[in-house]
């Protein structure tokens, strides 16, 4: 089955990343490349001409790879690391990667005990020597989601999501390796930190009158006082579950899962929302769109049957374009534009029906006509 697939939309060519059963692959151009077996998870970050690629197997160990763009249609495939890390935890269930240079590559991710009742978060520097670092002693264990990675610009962060009673939550650097500040935010879930127009917002969702809204706020990172500005309600429906909140292409996507099937809701101003719903079986991915050797990412759902045939597609220049490309995460405007010329062909059908019938009438008319004319003709040529 496949599933985390990653579309790189990189000059002329569309590099989809992707996992099939426990398998990692490459596709490229009608060629597939297994990169890795027995991998349990990934994440990837493109970083000049390059996709580079984390993940980890089934033993626990973390590798990265590099694969380098600049050689058209081949694939070239480089190895950097490997780390075991049984030495530091018993098992590990969540990885991200932040590159800013070759010599600052942040290895993200949390370790398990043996008994799975505490979870440590690492962070690992890549360089001439490996530094691993504790970042967040454990009492984040019950979460699925105890921290997010924020990169922008020269600014890489870490949001770390710590339970307790205060409802704290860290500003970890990752370039200086130090906590920056905190701030309290109570009854806060579906913590999402992204960059929207140059600036850092952070997105959550809160219970009011028993129902759950999603709300906005500007957050200072590298300020000790007034880190969060004021809230703001977002014109969205209530009660949406697991949001997943994007920025691409100077857009806010957001994107949830209910018992109707995925919807999707855009905006450019966070004020007013396009929407549209997915009702097919959906699987998650990516778009990655390099644009001046930067990345726009946006993290959405498709139809399972329309990625398979893109990406074991013979023929995939349907997808070149950026417009094709785009289009790909409006699927459901497409399905309903096919729905909507299927119903004007319908009355299309109808109304020539109607029409041939009018027709067929004028010419029973028109022939009643003639023989009226007939008629009057033969009692005028008898007078």
């Amino acid at each position: 089955m496949i599933k985390k697939v990653k579309f790189i939309n990189y000059e002329e060519e569309i590099y989809k990343i992707f996992m099939d059963q426990n398998n990692l692959y490459c596709s490229v151009s009608n060629k597939v490349l297994e990169l890795s077996s027995g991998i349990e998870d990934y994440c990837l970050e493109y970083f000049n001409n390059s996709i580079w690629i984390a993940f980890y197997d089934k033993t626990y160990r973390i590798s990265l790879i590099e694969i380098c763009l600049k050689y058209n249609e081949e694939i070239k495939l480089k190895k950097h690391f490997s780390m075991e890390t049984s030495k530091y935890c018993n098992s590990i269930d969540l990885l991200e990667m932040n590159i800013k240079n070759k010599e600052q590559i942040n290895l993200i991710f949390r370790g398990w005990n043996k008994t799975k009742t505490k979870a440590l978060i690492y962070n690992n520097k890549i360089a001439a020597s490996n530094n691993l670092r504790i970042i967040s002693d454990g009492i984040s264990s019950g979460s699925s989601k105890p921290y997010m990675v924020y990169s922008y610009e020269d600014m890489a962060y870490i949001l770390l999501c710590e339970e307790n009673p205060n409802h704290e939550y860290v500003i970890y650097d990752l370039l200086n390796e130090n906590i920056t500040t905190s701030f309290n935010l109570a009854n806060a879930k579906n913590i999402s930190l992204i960059t929207y127009e140059q600036q850092p917002i952070l997105f959550y969702s809160k219970k009011v009158s028993n129902n759950l809204e999603l709300k906005f706020r500007n957050i200072n990172l590298d300020k000790v006082d007034e880190v969060l500005k004021d809230e703001i309600s977002l014109d969205l429906p209530k009660n949406i579950k697991d949001p997943i909140i994007s920025t691409f292409m100077n857009k806010v996507y957001v994107v949830w899962k209910d018992e109707k099937g995925i919807n999707t809701a855009k905006s450019e101003n966070l004020k007013e929302w396009n929407f549209n719903l997915y009702k097919n079986k959906p699987i998650s991915a990516s778009i990655i769109k390099v644009i001046n050797n930067k990345a726009e990412k946006i993290n959405t759902y498709f139809n399972a049957n329309i990625i398979t045939n893109y990406i074991y597609s013979e023929n995939n220049n349907n997808i070149q374009s950026e417009n094709n490309l785009i289009n790909i995460s409006g699927e459901n405007t497409i399905e309903n534009k096919i729905k909507y010329i299927n119903k004007i062909s319908e009355l299309t059908r109808k109304y020539n029906k109607r029409y041939n019938e009018y027709l067929r009438r004028i010419n029973e008319l028109n022939k009643i006509i003639d023989e009226k004319d007939r008629l009057i003709g033969e009692l005028l040529n008898k007078r």
